[in-house]
């Protein structure tokens, strides 16, 4: 989409999808060294996006946890004693051929970067999905991600961006409703490799590194590859870029050879996911979840 190759954030060419602004300029890093933040995204959450650990289920009415996009790295793998099989996932978006939900998925963006409760409320349908027990509803959205008590600082804004941002996929139609299943990393992702301990590199040319650090040396460049996330019984290192905070992530290559990245481009396919129904009211989203 006009980001230059280099590393994480702003770094990797992004192929996939909606770009409304934001885009670094080419031969800029990937961590941002002079690149933008995600495509559409709305201004920073407090942190590293990060407010703690838990499975982005509803909970029983009260203060409800749930874990940020760094939260998604919080489990791993032991590296690999040698080289594994070398897959990748290209981008797909087919929401962008559909001019219904791509007007949907445009106004939706919008009141995301404005961070317009009223207008996100009203993309939701009533009985959304928001974990994998009974709990669900618009409540229980509300609830889940402090749209109740502290909009202005939820990281729904950050995370359904990033969602849309990546694409997906369209399904349904003549006999039943369609439904889009985003990001693609989720919707496509099928094995051999875990999809707890790996994740996809979603732009081209995303520079992997040395150290987590945008002045180490540089390892090699990814393009859509996926890679084996590392275990890590410390807290993240983060970086800053365009306003946003992101993480770096200790990643394992095809090759064997270990390295990082910043997770500007990089999602877990068991990570937040949604999905859009279409209606005789237009599209609303009916599920937005994380794990398992």
């Amino acid at each position: 989409m006009g980001e230059e190759t280099g590393d994480e954030p702003g770094g990797g060419r992004r192929d996939p999808v909606v770009s409304t602004g934001g885009d670094a300029a080419p031969g800029q890093g990937e961590t941002g060294e002079g690149g933008g933040a995600a495509p559409g995204a709305g201004t920073p959450s407090t942190g590293d996006g990060e407010t703690g650990s838990g499975d982005g289920a509803g909970g029983d009415g009260g203060a409800v946890v749930l874990p940020g996009r760094c939260a998604m790295w919080a489990g791993g793998l032991e590296p690999s004693p040698g080289p594994f099989e070398e897959v990748t996932l290209e981008p797909v978006d087919e929401g962008s051929q559909d001019a219904s939900f791509a007007g949907f998925r445009r106004s939706l963006l919008e009141a995301l970067a404005r961070r317009d409760v009223e207008a996100l409320e009203a993309a939701v349908a009533p009985d959304i999905r928001t974990g994998f027990g009974e709990d669900g509803g618009l409540e229980s959205f509300r609830r889940q991600w402090g749209l109740d008590r502290d909009p202005e600082n939820s990281l729904i804004w950050e995370i359904l961006t990033d969602i849309l941002n990546l694409g997906g996929i369209m399904t349904g139609g003549s006999d039943g409703p369609r439904v889009f299943t985003a990001p693609y990393v989720y919707a496509l992702y099928s094995g051999p490799l875990d999809a707890f301990g790996h994740a996809v590199v979603t732009g081209a040319g995303v520079n992997i590194r040395a150290e987590p650090s945008t002045e180490a040396r540089i390892l090699d460049q990814a393009s859509h590859l996926v890679v084996r996330v590392i275990r890590s019984e410390r807290e993240l290192p983060t970086v800053e870029l365009s306003g946003r905070t992101y993480c770096w992530v200790q990643v394992q290559l095809p090759s064997g050879e270990i390295g990082y990245v910043a997770d500007r481009f990089l999602w877990s396919p068991a990570g937040w996911r949604a999905m859009f129904q279409e209606g005789d009211d237009g599209w609303r989203m009916t599920l937005l979840v994380s794990g398992d």
